[in-house]
């Protein structure tokens, strides 16, 4: 019974340690356990921010401007002050008169100004930048005598858009909105010229309204082609007839429709007047009635108005030791005042 027990045993031992050797010689075969990567809970430190470069580049105005032309705007980086203890900086600034399509086009020459620019700081944080001030002269703009100034507004803008506000005694709260664009070259396509308006020729008889002054005569205007010649250098002829009223009264709207006298004539020389652009705005009309009576000689001068005359009634001024006399002169067919009875 034993001895069967110790054979049993050892029958049993002989199988487990087979059975352990087969484990081991397998162990390569069996994968190992991945070891874990343990996950950091802190988050990537942030990049820094870049810092804000401001807008550079050409820019076009959208539509002509409040103080005439079209505007362009090189910007580039000496343009931007680099303290406010280092000076303003230099920009260009590009006026053209519109063309035929609108400031795709111009009617002259590209003009070039240099224009200062400031950096304008936020009120509430001195140290923040608000926009930056373009200060300029705009050589084509007639009505603008002042300096223009624009604000760039550093929030609004981007670098392919620049949002402005005048700043200036010209132009003031206007908006501007620049765009970007590769350059400033507007073709050459100008407006037609006006065509010109015949200038006004009166002809016939004026009779001015009244005596020529309290004490003066009383006279009528005959104007005719020989007024007007063709060359606008050689003075025109008028002929002016003038005589002494019957009526003391010269407020009396009929003092001038008899006489105390003959009616007398006088030659008077008629020279248009042009202003700086060539265009006729009046007529000197010059000339010397005679002494009658107790009253003396008179050299007249006459300017008429052509911008508030018309074919019908002339209004004009008359020179006098108390400055310009305003007068009017209705045509009429004819003229002949009686001789008052005595």
């Amino acid at each position: 019974m034993g001895s069967r027990l110790l054979a049993a045993a050892v029958v049993l031992g002989t199988v487990l340690s087979a059975g352990l050797l087969g484990l081991m010689l397998a162990a390569p075969l069996i994968s190992q356990p991945t070891a874990l990567v343990p996950r950091t809970t802190r988050p990537p430190a942030p990049s820094e921010p870049a810092e804000d470069i401001p807008p550079l580049g050409t820019y076009l105005l959208r539509g002509p401007s409040v103080y005439g032309p079209c505007l362009g705007l090189e910007l580039t980086p000496p343009s931007y002050p680099v303290d406010d203890d280092a000076g303003p900086g230099m920009a260009t600034v590009f006026a053209w008169e519109p063309g035929v399509t609108g400031c795709d086009s111009r009617n002259g020459e590209v003009a070039e100004v240099e224009a200062r620019v400031e950096r304008v700081p936020r009120e509430d944080a001195p140290d923040e930048t608000l926009g930056y001030a373009v200060s300029f002269g705009l050589p084509l703009a007639v009505d603008v005598d002042a300096s223009v100034e624009l604000t760039i507004l550093a929030a609004r803008s981007t670098q392919e858009l620049l949002q402005a506000v005048g700043s200036g005694s010209v132009g003031g709260g206007e908006g501007f909105v620049f765009d970007l664009v590769e350059a400033i070259e507007p073709v050459l396509d100008p407006l037609p010229s006006p065509t010109p308006v015949a200038a006004l020729q009166p002809i016939g008889l004026y009779l001015l309204e009244g005596p020529l002054a309290s004490d003066g005569p009383c006279l009528v205007l005959e104007l005719g082609e020989q007024s007007y010649p063709a060359d606008a250098t050689i003075a025109g002829t008028a002929t002016v007839r003038w005589w002494d009223r019957a009526i003391a009264d010269p407020e009396d709207p009929v003092a001038c429709l008899s006489r105390s006298g003959d009616v007398q004539s006088v030659a008077a020389s008629v020279i248009p007047v042009s202003d700086s652009s060539g265009w006729l705005t009046e007529y000197f009309i010059q000339f010397f009635v005679p002494t009658s009576g107790a009253r003396e000689g008179q050299a007249v001068e006459m300017n008429v108005k052509l911008d508030v005359s018309t074919l019908d009634q002339l209004r004009a001024t008359v020179a006098g030791s108390d400055g310009d006399l305003a007068v009017t002169l209705d045509r009429v067919d004819s003229i002949d005042p009686p001789l008052a009875s005595p």
